[in-house]
């Protein structure tokens, strides 16, 4: 078969060298690339499916601002006072599984009120299965901030750019890269954006200690050997008295 040569614009994200850019992103990153020139408005929402990388878009602000991060569990469980007394900026998880809870509703609406008047200006992050216009929001004065906050729709990759993603990953790498072969890797393995460098990174690891080349077995073998791996964890903290919170 012939093999395939890939000349795509897709680059690392800022600090996260596993983060693609490309069409159902590229908009909120470019926005995310823009910190700390935000404007006033503190709240930033990103929104999209299960898989389509809210979490790992993040962590490439994280990476750039040292935000501090709570999931909806831990920020039921913290207080108020604490997290408006840590003088970072913050990602909130989970934003869909706060509405609809009074007391979640109320502290939002106030750490609101509290970053927007923060001097120099602070923001949050939040994340979110749902547009701020398809959450069931009860406190009215929270609705509007957050309807009125700027939003980006994460689109899960497709599969046409997962192909290519991983063709540019594995043709950087060396491998000679067919259609075949990446047809049968991309109908076994997950979607999402993190996918392609891992994947690429273990066929060029097992490739090296094999000396073997590419081919359905050792993509196969790859796949296996991913799937037996421990979840990643990321320990992140909130001075001064949130504490670390540990989530993937």
């Amino acid at each position: 078969m012939t093999q395939l040569s890939f000349d795509l614009e897709f680059r690392p994200a800022y600090g996260r060298e596993d983060y693609f850019v490309g069409p159902s992103n590229q908009t909120a990153i470019d926005f995310i690339d823009k910190w700390p020139d935000w404007g006033r408005v503190p709240f930033l929402i990103v929104y999209g499916d299960e898989g389509s990388g809210k979490k790992h878009l993040a962590s490439v602000w994280q990476d750039k601002s040292n935000a501090g991060v709570l999931d909806a569990r831990t920020f039921r469980e913290t207080s108020l006072e604490e997290i408006i007394s840590t003088p970072r900026d913050l990602i909130i998880h989970q934003l869909h599984l706060l509405i609809g809870d009074a007391e979640s509703e109320e502290k939002l609406f106030h750490i609101y009120n509290h970053f927007f008047n923060s001097t120099p200006g602070r923001y949050v992050l939040l994340t979110s299965r749902f547009a701020p216009s398809e959450l069931d929001i009860e406190l009215p004065d929270l609705a509007s901030r957050l309807r009125g906050a700027t939003s980006f729709r994460i689109k899960s990759p497709d599969d046409e750019i997962l192909l290519q993603v991983l063709g540019k990953q594995l043709n950087d790498k060396g491998f000679q890269v067919t259609e075949d072969l990446l047809k049968y890797a991309l109908l076994r393995m997950d979607r999402n954006w993190a996918m392609p460098r891992k994947l690429a990174d273990t066929i060029s690891r097992i490739s090296l200690e094999t000396k073997k080349g590419l081919s359905r077995k050792l993509i196969q073998e790859a796949l296996i050997n991913i799937e037996q791996q421990p979840g990643e964890s990321r320990e992140v903290f909130i001075p001064p008295a949130i504490g670390k919170l540990n989530h993937s």
